[in-house]
């Protein structure tokens, strides 16, 4: 009986390892619930320094010893596998929200940046030409008589226009450039590090 309720300890203390473990490796993904897994930490951690009084004991436990052992163990494993559930459901949605930043970041129908990632690079780019005295160009590119392609051939060819446009002008920029679509047929072209010799040089080429 002795050898019993220390293996039913041992297990449960390492189901407890397991789930201080899962708690910890958490807050590094968490911000305003951070506060309740430290608790659960705190929780499972004292469960497990009981686990180690317990297997500590010298003396043959008595039955009711090792039903406190089953029941720890039996109690430390459902909490293993709620923690362990509501780890994946948070992964699944961190994984789901990367996701739906990216998309956000390039626009739908020509994958240049979006307008919203555009004018956040902008002011990034901005920013860094003020603090470190470097050049910053910016190029603004229009198709004439969009709608008038758009009214005549359809708007799928004019949505291949777009997207031609965009992957040929990708194709000769540096790679530190952006490209984003701000409009309809509006694109805007960021050119870090360029001054006004070297934009010039650029738009020749998109040109």
């Amino acid at each position: 009986m002795q050898y019993f309720a220390i293996a039913l300890y041992f297990f449960a203390l390492i189901v407890q390892i397991a789930t201080v473990f899962q708690c910890f490796s958490t807050l590094k993904h968490i911000g305003v619930v951070r506060s309740g897994w430290m608790t659960l930490a705190t929780a499972f951690t004292l469960a497990m320094i009981h686990g180690l009084f317990a297997l500590a004991r010298e003396r043959e436990p008595p039955f009711e010893h090792t039903v406190d052992a089953f029941f720890s163990l039996i109690i430390s494993s459902v909490f293993f596998a709620g923690i362990f559930s509501i780890r994946r459901i948070m992964d699944a949605q961190i994984t789901k929200n990367a996701e739906l930043e990216l998309l956000n970041q390039y626009d739908n129908l020509t994958h240049a940046l979006s307008r919203a990632e555009t004018l956040k690079r902008l002011e990034m780019e901005i920013e860094r030409s003020r603090r470190f005295d470097h050049p910053l160009s910016l190029l603004e590119i229009d198709i004439d008589h969009f709608k008038h392609i758009n009214d005549e051939y359809g708007h799928q060819v004019g949505d291949e226009i777009l997207k031609s446009l965009t992957q040929r002008c990708l194709s000769v920029l540096r790679t530190n450039d952006s490209f984003g679509r701000i409009g309809g047929e509006e694109f805007l072209i960021i050119l870090p590090e360029a001054n006004p010799e070297r934009s010039l040089e650029a738009a020749q080429r998109l040109r």
